[in-house]
């Protein structure tokens, strides 16, 4: 009998490339869609592109219905994240409570073998039963956001589109006549389609965010601002302010509606603290270990060492200084080519 694979599909062209590939391979394949929130994959026009694509290749479509779970379990958390202070990625809390969190639930409920996405990373296992999640060679790697994953969602997980070149993607689904065929990849956060996601956060504030005060390093007052949660580290767009040097945004005092100025070299910083640790073996590598780590989607993986000082908190401290490193992100841990683990970004320690 042929494994059934439940496939997530958004409405986009890898997930459905990846349901067109699985039926190829022979699998009896299934395709599902989340109803989110509005503006999220899952909207109405999105579940429409999905069953297209399954009526199309002549697989089962089913939607579920997910919204409460996301706004508490993503949109809400967001919010009390800016409200900190912080710059949070969405996507990381997504996968983990949603598409491989309840999702899961489902396939195993619905005694599904396997789960499918259109995820870019790669997962294998060893000679031990033990699973590895890997990252893909081209620059589309969605290890960063995949990085909670455990065990049991690993040894479930299908990524058929793992290695394939986005070109490749297109060709495979303009071969098989997919009605997604040149649909443009969604590039801003799915609740927060024009960027605007102050609205969002003002909603969960016990208070309206309003002015305050730029400063420095000293506590010098530098000007005005509209709201902390306008402002991310590293900005200098928007600041508004004329001074002797190009001033950017080196914290978020969001408990006194005070944003941080200073100089580019003031960005730089060695170390970082880290919270909400968890490594995809289960397991915490030593209470000291070196990686290669990651503190953005798009930034380089770099060396550093990883000191724990909790179960689930650590120090990070780099090689080289970083630039920007800002609370809210996820700090990745790279060894010898696998993803290891990671945690939440908590603050960087500035250099004295």
């Amino acid at each position: 009998m042929a494994k059934r694979v439940l496939v997530a599909m958004s409405g986009g062209v890898d997930s459905a490339v990846a349901a067109v590939l699985l039926k190829a391979q022979g699998y009896d394949v299934e395709g599902v869609t989340l109803e989110l929130l509005p503006g999220c994959p899952g909207t109405s026009s999105s579940a429409a592109d999905a069953k297209a694509v399954a009526d199309h290749i002549g697989i089962p479509h089913r939607v579920l219905h997910y919204e409460d779970s996301f706004e508490q379990h993503v949109v809400i958390p967001f919010a009390k994240s800016y409200l900190r202070g912080e710059t949070p990625n969405p996507c990381i809390s997504c996968n983990k409570h949603i598409k491989f969190g309840r999702l899961f639930e489902e396939a195993v409920r619905d005694e599904f073998d396997y789960v499918a996405t259109g995820h870019y990373a790669k997962v294998c296992a060893d000679e031990t039963g033990k699973y590895h999640l890997y990252p893909v060679s081209h620059r589309k790697d969605q290890t960063y956001v995949l990085y909670q994953l455990g065990q049991e969602q690993l040894k479930r997980l299908l990524l058929p589109v793992a290695d394939l070149p986005k070109e490749e993607i297109r060709e495979i689904a303009r071969a098989n006549a997919l009605p997604v065929a040149e649909k443009a990849d969604s590039q801003d956060i799915c609740f927060v389609p024009d960027g605007s996601y102050a609205p969002i956060v003002e909603k969960f504030a016990h208070s309206p965010i309003g002015e305050g005060e730029f400063v420095n390093l000293e506590g010098e007052v530098l000007g005005k601002h509209r709201g902390s949660i306008y402002y991310t580290i590293g900005q200098r767009k928007g600041i508004g302010i004329a001074y002797e040097h190009p001033l950017y945004v080196l914290d978020i005092d969001a408990g006194n509606n005070r944003v941080i100025l200073g100089t580019n070299e003031q960005l730089f910083s060695s170390r970082l603290v880290a919270r909400e640790m968890t490594f995809l073996s289960g397991e915490v590598p030593g209470e000291t270990f070196q990686v290669e780590a990651k503190v953005r989607y798009a930034a380089p993986a770099v060396p550093a060492e990883v000191r724990m000082t909790a179960h689930d908190q650590c120090e990070v401290v780099f090689q080289s200084p970083i630039r920007a490193i800002t609370p809210g992100q996820a700090v990745v841990f790279y060894k010898e080519g696998e993803v290891l683990g990671g945690g939440v970004i908590d603050h960087a320690v500035r250099e004295q």
